[in-house]
């Protein structure tokens, strides 16, 4: 077993020599490599020289002008020294006497783009005491709160017109909070703060506040109107608590008659609420809550059960639920006759509308493109019942199907005479046979 001897090796960020080697090379650059990395790869190396194009010092120009600006921006790799790529007539030249090639990858960290983010993170200024200074720009945020640290002198809270370095300012950015922050200002009657808002909407205004600040508002807004509500409350509920009792009283009333099973919505009861409450003089903040107003009908009233119909609340006592869906589960003669004469009359407009004509040959489908599809499933449910697994009709359903095509008329008949549009394939093809076993042209009309 052979002895291995350890070595520290030395990482930087950028993992490339650190010296003025590139490459591992000393003085010269082998310009039949990458002129960047010096190293033998599998990536192909692109040579503007070899170009098919007029002007092929166009790259080399390119790339002289860009690792000229990221020199002077310091911002130029430690391990790539631009002296050796200049012999003397400037980095441009040297570059087209030489037929400088690169690796792509390589040659897209100095390209237009990476030479613009250097200069947006570098970019330097000259400060009034004569020392350079770097100045990182603002990012663009899509967030509405702003640290108190940036521009402290520009952004107060617009509620304590105070400054703390700890605290988030968030800006203004819908109607509603300038709404709800005015209600407040009125029940308070605070003059300064009416006095910021006449000024105009919080979000015209890009008004910044404190989050503890607008909590403190609207709790002490709220704080004020409980005062108020504890005062001239007392009578606004006993009016709410009459309306209620004469609600209940009403629907308990509708269950005294026997014939009749009240249902009622709850859009008519919440009408009624609300009318009784106005003609009492009672306060009403909009309309009246439905929902609520049903659970305290089924506290009050607990012989009673609400039912979903759509976007509509029924309520029905439960005594009533029994006897309705009996009633429903009863046969009703008159709904069902009235099925029956809607499926009659359905199949008949088909069978009036249809006519077959005999061209001296019967076709594969002759039969069933005689009858009308809904006949013929009439016919197979009357002779089979209803079956979904039936892809064709059989020759009962059919033979029965013509017969009725054959014999139907649009009213009552004296005679027995046939019209020619209605002669169906099976009558014609038994008129056809006996004529040719008797020769009789009675006995077809007898017995077709």
């Amino acid at each position: 077993m052979s002895n291995k001897s350890f070595q520290l090796i030395d990482t930087f960020d950028e993992q490339v020599p650190t010296s003025s080697k590139i490459g591992g090379h000393d003085q010269n650059v082998d310009w039949f490599k990458c002129i960047f990395c010096q190293t033998d790869s599998l990536d192909t190396l692109q040579c503007p020289a070899s170009a098919r194009q007029n002007d092929t010092s166009a790259g080399y120009k390119t790339l002289s002008e860009n690792l000229e600006q990221f020199n002077e921006i310091n911002s130029l790799p430690s391990w790539l020294d631009l002296n050796k790529l200049n012999d003397g007539s400037g980095i441009q030249n040297t570059l087209i006497k030489s037929n400088a090639k690169w690796h792509k990858k390589c040659r897209l960290k100095f390209n237009t783009t990476e030479l613009k983010r250097a200069q947006k993170r570098q970019h330097r200024y000259i400060s009034d005491d004569g020392q350079a200074s770097l100045l990182q720009e603002a990012r663009k945020s899509t967030r509405l709160s702003l640290p108190c640290k940036i521009g402290l002198k520009d952004y107060v809270c617009f509620f304590c017109d105070s400054i703390e370095e700890d605290e988030m300012l968030r800006e203004a950015a819908t109607y509603g909070i300038d709404n709800r922050v005015r209600e407040c200002a009125q029940k308070l009657q605070d003059t300064a703060l009416l006095a910021k808002l006449s000024a105009g909407d919080l979000v015209a205004q890009e008004a910044k506040y404190h989050v503890k600040c607008l909590i403190y508002l609207y709790r002490k807004a709220s704080r004020v109107a409980n005062d108020d509500e504890s005062e001239g409350g007392t009578q606004s509920r006993i009016s709410h608590g009459i309306a209620l009792a004469e609600l209940v009283s009403f629907i308990e009333e509708s269950r005294s008659e026997d014939n009749v099973a009240p249902v009622f919505k709850m859009s008519d009861l919440s009408k009624m609420y609300g009318n009784r409450l106005e003609k009492m003089g009672a306060e009403q903040e909009g309309r009246v809550h439905s929902t609520r107003l049903k659970n305290r009908l089924l506290t009050y009233v607990p012989d009673i059960e609400a039912y979903k119909q759509g976007r509509e609340n029924l309520l029905a006592f439960k005594d009533d639920i029994g006897p309705a869906l009996r009633r429903a589960c009863e046969e009703d003669f008159d709904s069902n006759y009235m099925q029956i004469y809607k499926a009659v009359k359905i199949v008949r407009s088909d069978m009036m509308a249809t006519s077959s004509e005999f061209n001296g040959t019967f076709a594969a489908d002759c039969q069933e493109k005689s009858v009308p599809r809904s006949l013929l499933t009439l016919v197979n449910m009357l002779l089979y019942g209803p079956d979904i697994t039936t892809d064709s009709f059989s020759q009962e359903t059919l033979s029965i199907a013509q017969m009725l095509i054959f014999n139907s008329h649009k009213r009552i008949q004296k005679s027995n005479r046939h019209a020619k549009s209605r002669e169906t394939p099976s009558q014609m093809y038994l008129g056809i046979v006996i004529h040719c076993q008797t020769r009789k042209r009675g006995l077809i009309d007898k017995t077709v």
